[in-house]
């Protein structure tokens, strides 16, 4: 029986760990015993001040280069997504603990950050948030734009949609008419992976880019709004074999 005891107390001190709590950046240390659970104390992040930040980028005009994009795009692009990030906002007001909430501006500026290559870390520091917010607010922002019928991408399918598409080419074309009609431009994309699980990797090893990755194809329109995406094929596929793949595309082709 002694030895049982003794075994069980080995596996329990053996099995001690500690439990990061995403939702407060806190450490949790569980006490696998008698003893209570017992916490950090929360830490206070010091949130951005949003109104000093937009003074910044203006005076020194890093906004575009910071957001890729236009003030006044952004700002369109937060009244777009308002709505669907009015819950975070009431949510954040409940839960900050007397920290500033995380407005709908500032879940888009976080989402914009990611998106033009900022490291999770980075955005901690800047915006004052936890991992764990950050996180949450990255995945806020994609659902949102991804749900919002504003976004929707659809290719030009009318009469009148196809002229608008070809005049739009033709207002921005120096080749005095010789590309009239042309609706969309399409390319290929290798969209940079770590080297995947899969039975054969070296399909996705691109030659070209010598990285790992997948084909992406798009098709654009005159102010390079996306007609059509897709994830085509593996990235050592070549653009003519991974177009051939794309059987929407090529319906509305030969439509």
């Amino acid at each position: 029986m002694n030895n049982i005891r003794k075994a069980r107390a080995f596996r329990l001190e053996k099995h001690l760990k500690i439990i990061e709590d995403n939702d407060n950046d806190e450490l949790n240390f569980i006490l696998l015993g008698n003893g209570p659970q017992q916490r950090r104390v929360k830490w206070k992040h010091e949130r951005i001040d949003w109104d000093k930040h937009l003074e910044m980028l203006r005076h020194t005009r890093r906004f575009n280069i910071t957001y890729h994009m236009t003030e006044s795009c952004f700002n369109k692009l937060v009244d777009i997504l308002r709505t669907d990030l009015a819950k975070n906002e009431v949510q954040s007001i409940r839960s900050t603990g007397g920290n500033d909430p995380i407005t709908a501006a500032m879940t888009v500026a976080v989402g914009l950050r990611f998106l033009g290559g900022s490291l999770v870390k980075d955005i901690s520091g800047l915006f004052g948030m936890s991992y764990s917010s950050v996180h949450r607010i990255i995945d806020l922002f994609l659902f949102a734009v991804e749900s919002h019928e504003h976004f929707d991408i659809n290719a030009p399918k009318t009469p009148d949609q196809l002229k608008a598409c070809a005049d739009g080419f033709q207002s921005i074309s120096g080749s005095f008419g010789i590309f009239y009609g042309c609706v969309g431009a399409i390319d290929g994309w290798l969209c940079c992976i770590n080297s995947p699980h899969t039975p054969n990797p070296v399909d996705y090893h691109s030659g070209h880019y010598h990285r790992h990755g997948l084909n992406v194809q798009a098709v654009c329109d005159d102010r390079l709004r996306f007609l059509y995406f897709a994830v085509a094929a593996p990235g050592r596929t070549n653009d003519v074999r991974a177009f051939s793949r794309c059987r929407r595309l090529r319906s509305w082709l030969e439509s």
